[in-house]
Formats: structure tokens, sequence, C-alpha cells
């Protein structure tokens, strides 16, 4: 995988002098940043809503400070925004100092560890103003109780629409409901690219989509 050049360069200024602590000196940060997203990448798996990648990242060092990192878990976050990625949970680096490893050697292993994640959007009723958190990327939005984002409305398919960002824009594309996904009044038959504020319409309910 080729990282874009402007997922590089938001993931240089996540790491930008983290990388004496984490790794006493001994390895390029950035590299081991983007072996993550490699491995991150090699391991893409497809379900109903798309391409769903690990979130749990051991990383094998010689040298440096075991610990778990706030700036290589935002990495993880930011390659899944960029890319369309689904995380099943919070993204998670842990350093493990091996001491069996070769100076300046990484390994890195990854697993799917499912858990709780924060809100990075809402869906906002315009009808009572109640708010629904969208906590995944690649959010299945329907009225089966199994959808990430559940309405309980007749009118709203089981399975309806799927949100995620991607490439720095959210986007939302219908999956065949009954009664169709409208944007600011207008029917889409194809992934759609919406901002905040937009009117959400999913068969009879609508929704302000608020990302801030």
């Amino acid at each position: 995988m080729a990282i874009a050049r402007s997922l590089e360069r938001k993931i240089e200024r996540l790491v930008e002098g983290v990388g004496a602590r984490l790794f006493g000196g001994g390895l390029d940060v950035l590299e081991v940043a983007s072996r993550i997203v490699r491995e991150a990448d090699l391991n893409v798996t497809h379900d109903a809503v798309g391409p769903v990648v690990p979130n749990h990242f051991d990383v094998f060092v010689a040298d440096g400070e075991a610990s778990s990192s706030a700036q290589l878990n935002e990495v993880v976050e930011e390659a899944a925004r960029e890319n369309g990625w689904r995380l099943k949970g919070p993204a998670d680096v842990v350093i493990i100092v091996d001491s069996n490893m070769s100076a300046g050697s990484v390994a890195i292993e990854s697993t799917t560890v499912p858990g709780h994640r924060a809100a990075w959007a809402y869906l906002e009723s315009a009808r009572d103003q109640r708010r629904i958190p969208i906590r995944m990327n690649r959010a299945l939005i329907g009225r089966s109780r199994s959808a990430d984002v559940v309405l309980a409305d007749l009118e709203v398919s089981r399975g309806q629409a799927i949100l995620w960002t991607e490439q720095g824009a959210v986007w939302l594309y219908d999956i065949g409901s009954a009664n169709g996904t409208a944007v600011n009044g207008r029917p889409i038959t194809d992934a759609t690219r919406i901002a905040d504020g937009d009117l959400l319409t999913f068969g009879l309910a609508s929704f302000r989509l608020r990302t801030t």
C-alpha cells in the first residue's frame, strides 16, 4: 500500500516529537506509523457495510518505552477516516519491548478487539432535536436492532443506508431501501457527499447531520 501524501502529512504532524520517548531515538517513528497503517491495509476484510480493519496493534521493538501511544492510536483513526475503513473498537497501539529483537527492527501483530467508540457525528431529529450518536465509520443506519444507528420508524428499512468518512469528506449511500433516502430533499441513488447541517431523510424520518 502506498500511503497518500495527504495522509502521510497528517501522520507526520501526529507523531512529531514522540519518537525519542517511544523508541529511545533508535527508530524512525514515521516509518513505524507507516508500518502500522500498512499492517491494517494488509488485513482488510469486507462485510455488509464495506472494508473493516483491525483496531489493536502490538508493536514489538528492541528498545523504548513499553506503553500505549495516543499519537499512534490517532494515526490508526486518521488512516481509517482517510480510507473509509471501519474499526470495530477504539484504536489501540501498544509498544512492547522485546529483548530478543535486534536493534532497529520492528514487528507488528494486529487483531480486532470490539469495543465502545466515541461518537464522531450525530443525527439530530428534525422533529424534536433528539440526537443519535454515530460511533462507527461506515455506520449502518436502519430499523433493525443490529444496525449501528437504529431508527425506530416503520417507514425506515431494516437496512436503510450507510454513512461514513473517506478522503476528508462524509458520505451517504442508500442500500436499496424500500422508501428511499434523500439529502436536502433530493433522493439519492449513488454515494453522495454530505456536510454538517444537511437534512437527511430516511423513508419519512428526517435528521440534521451534526459533525461539530
